[in-house]
């Protein structure tokens, strides 16, 4: 068995020497320095291919954090245009006030109210009687209409006579409405 195993060996350096010798003949050298080239260049291409990749997400987060400040920008833009709008609203309301609006009204117009006795309430069929009298009274201007020779004088006291008609009918209907 010694002697087997000693020829297995002796084989086998054999075989070692035989195939050094292939690999530095010319073509197979050749091919091995073109297998390690390629090797090189596959390995150069994955590292460049990484980089590039590592490159384009450095861009793609600048991009989304230059949106996110622009985003932050517009929000705080929009929480001030809110609060110019709240603070318009109560400069509105606060002169829309009915006392502020009382007060310039007084203050600066030089308006009062009116006396308890000048004040009258009419309901609606004394606005009605109101109306009805005053397209009477207009009918009968027309159907009166003095002929132009009168005097200014009878045109005067024919004014006077319509509207004092017309105080005597609100005074009735102001009657009415009471």
């Amino acid at each position: 068995m010694a002697m087997t195993e000693r020829a297995f060996a002796l084989e086998e350096a054999a075989s070692y020497e035989t195939r050094q010798m292939r690999v530095l003949t010319g073509g197979a050298a050749r091919a091995r320095a073109n297998a390690k080239r390629a090797d090189v260049v596959k390995l150069g291409l994955a590292v460049v291919a990484i980089l590039v990749y590592m490159l384009g997400l450095t861009v793609v987060s600048a991009q989304i954090t230059a949106a996110g400040a622009e985003i932050n920008a517009i929000n705080e833009q929009i929480a001030d245009l809110e609060n110019e709008a709240a603070i318009a609203d109560m400069t509105i309301g606060a002169k829309s006030a009915l006392e502020r609006v009382e007060a310039y009204a007084i203050g600066e117009l030089g308006m009062v109210y009116p006396d308890p006795g000048e004040t009258y309430f009419l309901s609606a069929e004394s606005s009605q009687a109101i109306a009805n009298g005053k397209a009477a009274l207009a009918a009968a201007a027309v159907e009166e209409a003095p002929p132009e020779e009168e005097s200014k004088e009878g045109i005067l006291s024919g004014i006077g006579s319509t509207v004092k008609g017309l105080l005597d009918r609100t005074a009735w209907a102001a009657e009415l409405g009471d």
